[in-house]
Parts: structure tokens; sequence; C-alpha cells
């Protein structure tokens, strides 16, 4: 079984590509595109999901 850091790694990854390739045509402005992308669906992700571990649900 997958682990949810690994399948919400996976998703910012895909997804972030998806947006460095339609929002840009220089090869090099994608990269940085997705990589800054891809860090921040990441970092959003693992604080939002610290947050919710002390929420009662």
């Amino acid at each position: 079984m997958a682990s949810h850091v690994l399948v919400m790694s996976l998703f910012a990854v895909l997804t972030s590509a998806v947006f460095a390739a339609i929002g840009h045509d220089a090869p090099g402005d994608q990269l940085r595109t997705g990589a800054r992308y891809t860090a921040t669906f990441v970092g959003v992700g693992l604080v939002v999901g610290w947050f919710m571990y002390g929420l009662p649900f």
C-alpha cells in the first residue's frame, strides 16, 4: 500500500508538469516553474496535514 506522502508527491509532480507545460514555452522556464509548483504543493500539503493532525476528527 502506498503512503499518503508518496501519492501526494506524485500528484504534485504530475500536476506541476502540466501547469508548467501549458504556462510557459521555454524549457528552462517550464523546469523552474514546475519545480516551484511541486515544492509549493508538497509544502502546503505537509503544513495542512500537520495542522489537521491536531484536530479531533
